[in-house]
């Protein structure tokens, strides 16, 4: 399991710093779901974690956008550049 990133420390970090972690969120619940489903992951407690830590990141970031008076015109759900 990873650590967990406070919400201190995600209010400190810059808008494409919290992208990029949103993203590798994005990627661990996919690949936990998998382990989880296919019987390799027992401990499937583990993917709520993740899902609360990926809501926590979505959560810093839109109040980050939504407090930048310059981002008016771009849309919220600007987030996932997918990098494969």
């Amino acid at each position: 399991m990873s650590k967990i990133i406070t919400i201190a420390e995600l209010r400190k970090m810059q808008e494409a710093d919290l992208v990029r972690e949103a993203n590798q969120q994005y990627r661990k619940i996919g690949k936990l779901k998998l382990m989880v489903k296919g019987g390799k992951e027992k401990a499937h407690h583990l993917l709520k974690i993740e899902r609360r830590q990926l809501s926590r990141i979505l959560t810093i970031l839109s109040e980050l956008r939504r407090s930048d008076e310059s981002n008016k015109d771009l849309p919220a759900n600007k987030l996932v550049a997918s990098s494969k």
